[in-house]
């Protein structure tokens, strides 16, 4: 079970358009990752709800692909 970063980016890509995304595969092995994400969508939202719309935008990916995601909600 594994995902490469240029696949995990190009998935926050289509989902939040003109984002910031800063990716680190943190042991190399594609399956645990830190992301710091910057979007307008996020706009006015709890930190709940950006979080919540992140990881909706991951939630195939994380059934087959992505052991674990750290998410920092850039403001």
């Amino acid at each position: 079970m594994a995902i490469s970063k240029e696949e995990l980016t190009s998935i926050l890509q289509n989902k939040f358009p003109g984002a910031l995304i800063k990716l680190y595969d943190d042991f190399g092995d594609g399956e645990k990752y830190r992301l710091f994400i910057r979007s307008s969508q996020f706009n006015d939202l709890t930190k709940v709800k950006q979080h919540q719309l992140v990881m909706q935008a991951l939630e195939p990916t994380l059934q087959n692909k992505l052991h674990a995601i750290s998410i920092k909600i850039i403001q």
